[in-house]
């Protein structure tokens, strides 16, 4: 195994509600979590709104800065980059925004916004800068003749697919992608994810997957982590991931997607509540106001009063869970009926 190009180790990150003293409320939207991340190999991040996804991508690029914990970057802690160790750091990592309204300055053209990385890293200027921006718009599926429009001037799906060739201009190592398919139609989705795909055989792209959508991680990233409320609760191969879940919310999540070939039943409704409607006590196990698993076994105190931390569990994958062995019900999920919905439209 290669040394990682991203290792996260033990990331906290705290938001302080409104009020005066003690009296502010803190909310820990990230809660010790580690996970590295391979050169040429992509991760996905996968939980409900309010897990903490988005917060993770915005500490690694350093949009946050974190509570505790470190973010480390080919070995080189990045909290601690300035002046021009952290303009090498801009390029190399890059970030991919959910939305695409507030992604871009409005009053500025796709043509300066994608100059801008290129201008300031002196990598190339006058007819070779048009020359290269113009193979940006046509690497993400947009004619050039576009680029002297306004970001209101696009849709929504177009804006995203210009916020992917901003984060690509610069071939950077490492892309952390904020749900950059979910404002796609179904047949634009395919086309971004083998771009994506073919950037990774090209240049060798690592990729930090943030999605709801488990078909699409399935078809992009070698391995599936699973994020609760801050903590990371699971995490592996994705074929072991989506065939053999341990985690009780990792199965919730896979129950969760209806069946793609005709006939095959409806979305079980295994998930009671709202991800905001458990709040996290400071003991014991994030999910266990809202799982089945706790409830068969009779709500054991365990759940409630100590903290699970991550094990091995078959199949080289990682679960926080006390009672993860227990065996789910005798309802089988094959990965891929799960992606066929991706990976039927994709070539």
């Amino acid at each position: 195994m290669t040394e990682p190009l991203l290792s996260v180790q033990g990331l906290v990150k705290e938001f302080h509600g409104r009020g005066v003293g003690a009296s502010r409320p803190v909310v820990r939207a990230v809660d010790d979590v580690s996970f590295d991340v391979h050169p040429g190999e992509a991760l996905g991040l996968v939980g409900e709104s309010g897990s903490g996804k988005t917060t993770i991508g915005r500490l690694i690029v350093r949009l946050e800065e974190p509570t505790a914990g470190r973010v480390e970057v080919r070995g080189q802690d990045v909290r601690r980059l300035a002046g021009r160790g952290l303009l090498e750091y801009r390029r190399d990592v890059q970030m991919i925004f959910q939305n695409t309204q507030g992604a871009f300055n409005p009053r500025r053209t796709v043509r300066s916004v994608l100059a801008d990385g290129f201008q300031i890293h002196g990598l190339a200027s006058g007819r070779e800068l048009d020359e290269r921006i113009g193979d940006l718009m046509r690497r993400v599926g947009l004619s050039p003749e576009m680029l002297d429009r306004y970001p209101q001037q696009f849709s929504g799906g177009q804006r995203q697919r210009i916020g992917i060739a901003r984060a690509l201009a610069l071939e950077p190592a490492l892309v952390v992608a904020d749900e950059p398919v979910s404002a796609l139609d179904v047949s634009v989705q395919a086309q971004v994810l083998n771009l994506f795909a073919d950037l990774r055989r090209d240049l060798g792209l690592s990729m930090l997957f943030i999605s709801h959508d488990l078909r699409a991680v399935y078809f992009l990233c070698e391995r599936i982590a699973v994020l609760y409320l801050g903590r990371l609760v699971e995490i592996g191969p994705r074929r072991t991931l989506l065939e053999n879940p341990v985690h009780p919310y990792t199965r919730a999540l896979v129950g969760s997607i209806p069946a793609f070939r005709p006939g095959g039943g409806f979305t079980r409704d295994v998930i009671r509540g709202e991800i905001s409607d458990s709040g996290p006590a400071p003991t014991g196990c994030h999910f266990a106001p809202r799982c089945q698993l706790w409830r068969e076994l009779g709500r054991p105190a365990r759940c409630t009063q100590e903290r699970p931390l991550l094990r091995p569990v078959t199949g080289g994958g990682l679960a926080a869970c006390h009672f993860g062995d227990t065996p789910p019900d005798d309802r089988t999920i094959d990965a891929d009926t799960v992606a066929g919905g991706v990976a039927g439209g994709v070539v």
